[in-house]
């Protein structure tokens, strides 16, 4: 919303209302409760290139498309197990030692239907991002990277970026602004009621997340792309993103060092404590 708001081009309304007619489809689609991948990914694809034309920017169709693909799997998955143990039944019936594979049609055709249902088990957003997983991480984030980085520093003043207004925001907003933001909102959001810590989570994860999320590359540079027109501020926002980003990973790794080993030493003592009282059980034996 942040990107189709205040980063956006001249707005066409024409490709805006074809853009809505395909979050329209989108809601349809899921409402209906449809579990084909295809449908979601060609719809989704017509709502980028709508997107792309409306002056909106078309980043803000993937998020949409996420927003309404099923995460609930269309299989009643209480009755899995007895199905599955049903068709095991069935593959053992139908299977022949003594014919080729190719030959034994009732087998292969019951194992057909077993991997198409397993298949579904799995929701369609958990299927999108195990499609999209290694070209997003090995193909188009670096060459996104490479393309949006750009930081040419050679003959900057370093003195003048680093007294940039725009490199204090960017920097400080992310060692100290993300951290507040997201440690602040999960502790009023549990503490309200709204929302409770994921099992075995405790609140020094919930820190060191918060001090993670300084950490900013592709998105972040994306932004500052987008925000910024004088090419002065955007090497100063560029700068301020990588050194936040250094900042924040240091400053994360610090203070995970710092808990796992206060962890670990509570841990250890409790061994040792647990392993004096059963040396003196056996002795008192």
């Amino acid at each position: 919303m942040v990107i189709a708001l205040f980063y956006g081009g001249r707005i066409d309304v024409a490709w805006c209302a074809a853009s809505l007619m395909m979050v329209i489809v989108l809601w349809g689609l899921n409402r209906s409760r449809i579990f084909s991948l295809k449908s979601y990914i060609v719809v989704g694809l017509i709502l980028w290139v709508c997107m792309f034309n409306s002056g909106i920017h078309a980043t803000l169709a993937g998020v949409i498309l996420a927003f309404f693909l099923p995460a609930k799997s269309d299989i009643k998955l209480n009755s899995l197990q007895g199905w599955l143990v049903s068709r095991a039944e069935k593959l053992e019936d139908t299977y022949d030692d003594d014919q080729h594979v190719l030959g034994q049609h009732d087998f292969t055709h019951t194992a057909v239907g077993i991997e198409r249902v397993i298949h579904h088990v799995t929701p369609p957003l958990q299927r999108m991002e195990r499609y999209i997983s290694v070209p997003v991480n090995f193909f188009i984030l670096p060459i996104f990277a490479f393309v949006n980085a750009q930081l040419r520093v050679v003959d900057a003043d370093l003195s003048v970026v680093i007294a940039d207004p725009v490199t204090h925001g960017v920097y400080f907003g992310a060692v100290l602004g993300k951290p507040i933001g997201i440690i602040l909102v999960t502790f009023l959001l549990v503490k309200i009621g709204f929302a409770k810590l994921p099992q075995n989570v405790d609140w020094k994860q919930i820190v060191a997340v918060g001090l993670f999320g300084g950490l900013g590359f592709t998105m972040s540079i994306l932004i500052a792309g987008l925000a910024f027109s004088d090419p002065s501020e955007v090497i100063a926002g560029k700068c301020a993103i990588l050194t936040g980003s250094v900042t924040a990973a240091i400053l994360g790794l610090v203070y995970v060092r710092m808990a796992c080993g206060v962890r670990e030493r509570r841990a250890g003592a409790d061994d040792v404590g647990d392993a004096a009282d059963d040396a003196d059980e056996d002795d008192d034996e």
